[in-house]
């Protein structure tokens, strides 16, 4: 897949996923475990929202900025996720087909349809789940989160060593029709799209 998202170890990925799928998934705990003294400090970077506040008067600078602030992640989101290479992003054609992407129907609805069911990201049940991980693997830094749509071109992946990134579009409810916007995705059936939902984030 891409090379920066390859960079962290199938070891890494095994940890971290292992525990946070036994957090999301395990509701019926025998047990609780004493997390009290473990503190993580967790960061989540609303991209979508500063993608979306970038100025039609102002729009080559807003995106020169959107990607300083974000130099990993543009890159990933530009070159790979929506098809706008970060190498030709300067380029006038290129800034309009970004700019027409910003403006189309579809990227307008599904982000603001978003900014209604997440306004803010619950930070508990992340906190939580990251307070396991440093219990059970106490060497392994908290991952930060960034927050994106991109038209259900990707969910939700890891790149750099363990940064992850959430596609918000695919966690606004099971009764959203996702159906109608990739018809015979076998992604949107009805089995799956049960779970695709806020409690089903963490996990």
């Amino acid at each position: 897949m891409l090379q920066k998202i390859k960079r962290i170890t199938n070891y890494q990925v095994i940890l971290i996923l292992l525990v946070l799928s036994m957090i999301g998934c395990k509701k019926d705990a025998p047990y609780e475990l004493d997390l009290s003294d473990i503190q993580v400090d967790l960061e989540i970077r609303r991209f979508e929202q500063d993608l979306f506040s970038c100025s039609k008067d102002n729009f080559t600078a807003d995106i020169q900025a959107l990607k300083s602030k974000y130099p990993t992640f543009s890159e990933i989101y530009f070159n790979h996720i929506i098809g706008v290479p970060l190498e030709a992003v300067d380029s006038v054609k290129h800034f309009e087909y970004l700019k027409g992407f910003i403006e189309s129907p579809l990227a307008t609805f599904l982000y603001d349809t978003c900014q209604i069911v997440y306004p803010q990201i619950n930070k508990k049940s992340f906190e939580k789940a990251f307070k396991y991980l440093k219990y059970y693997f106490p060497e392994i830094s908290t991952p930060d989160i960034t927050t994106f749509t991109s038209e259900f071109n990707m969910a939700n992946f890891i790149y750099k060593e363990q940064s992850l990134a959430i596609g918000l579009e695919f966690f606004l409810g099971g009764d959203f029709p996702y159906e109608f916007y990739t018809a015979n995705n076998p992604n949107f059936s009805d089995y799956l799209t049960r779970s695709y939902n806020e409690e089903h984030m963490v996990a």
